[in-house]
């Protein structure tokens, strides 16, 4: 089997369908809504470690927080408990999601703005709702040049086109140049063009950010290989402490205890 030919046939499909549909839709947010379809039905749910569900919905925090409207939620599917769940809409807590993905249809410095702001507010929601780690094996986590006692989020933009490569760069620069590594969108991906992630001086990829590293630009007709290594690396490299949901219901009222 040729692994470069099959996710280079799946890109095919998924812009064949794509535009397809979208011809056909007017409605700008039934043209969202194909756009996540798209992207979790011929990508995503074949391609990610089994325990990684994919939603879209919201995400919430200890301390108040509601993040905007989440095209694509990676979390863990087998312990997260669902906070709101209707319609295919879900509620999260933040502590139990992996990462975020925003999609666009063509991205351009307006949209790439909103996703950027969207994820570096996800990314900056605190995770706190975690027991401690107690006995001889504690798990971290080693990304952004720090050391974490849980996985901290992941976020990336995905579009179907884009303006020009080194314009879409240019921008990514600039609207990040004061946005702390942590915060940052991980890489960006433009299923016609190619990719922008991140390298270190001698051009070795990393897959999120670190102070030895700066943006860079792969063009590419076959993005979406480079993608599924860094997802599965990505994903299966995420862990989860023991979530404490009573963490999110300190103020709530229990009743009444009678004697």
């Amino acid at each position: 089997m040729n692994l470069e030919q099959t996710f280079k046939g799946i890109k095919d499909k998924m812009l064949i369908d794509f535009n397809d549909i979208s011809s056909q839709v007017t409605h700008r947010g039934s043209k969202g809504r194909i756009r996540e379809r798209e992207v979790i039905k011929e990508y995503l749910e074949k391609y990610l470690p089994g325990n990684i569900g994919i939603a879209n919905g919201e995400c919430i925090s200890t301390d108040g927080t509601v993040s905007p409207e989440c095209d694509i939620i990676l979390y863990e599917k087998n312990t997260t408990p669902y906070l709101i769940h209707t319609d295919g809409y879900q509620v999260f807590p933040i502590e139990c999601v992996y990462g975020v993905i925003e999609i666009k249809s063509k991205l351009d410095k307006a949209q790439l703005k909103d996703s950027i702001n969207k994820i570096t507010k996800i990314k900056s929601m605190p995770k706190t709702a975690y027991e401690a780690q107690k006995g001889d094996v504690v798990h971290s986590t080693s990304i952004y040049g720090k050391k974490w006692d849980y996985f901290p989020t992941i976020g990336m933009i995905f579009s179907f086109d884009s303006i020009e490569m080194e314009t879409l760069k240019k921008h990514f620069l600039s609207m990040q140049a004061n946005i702390s590594l942590e915060k940052q969108v991980d890489s960006l991906w433009v299923l016609k063009k190619g990719m922008i992630i991140h390298s270190d001086v001698d051009n070795n990829i990393e897959m999120t950010p670190n102070q030895e590293t700066s943006p860079k630009i792969i063009k590419s007709e076959n993005p979406l290989l480079i993608l599924t290594i860094h997802l599965q690396a990505l994903m299966s490299s995420g862990w989860l402490p023991r979530f404490k949901i009573i963490k999110y219901l300190e103020d709530a009222n229990y009743g009444v205890l009678e004697s």
